[in-house]
């Protein structure tokens, strides 16, 4: 299966190409779990709430609660371990 890539705009302000790496949900908010290519050959992966415009389109959010944050930390650690 191919892997689902879409464009987002990193801390610097560019559009970058970020690689899904899951979907789920917690605490009944949808997150993603996705990479973009980093320094070294090395990826970095990200986490942020999955969220319907007035479009109807997904976009994604920053997670701002602190639960969700160690909880996606947690999460991305795990997934980090499984790649290795």
């Amino acid at each position: 299966m191919d892997a689902q890539t879409f464009k987002v705009r990193n801390k610097d302000g560019n559009i970058v190409e970020a690689e899904l790496l899951e979907r789920t949900t917690f605490n009944g908010k949808d997150i993603a779990f996705y990479s973009i290519d980093g320094n070294n050959d090395m990826v970095d992966i990200y986490a942020s709430y999955i969220v319907k415009d007035n479009e109807g389109y997904e976009t994604l959010q920053d997670i701002t609660d602190e639960e969700t944050l160690i909880w996606a930390v947690d999460y991305i650690n795990e997934l980090a371990e499984m790649g290795e």
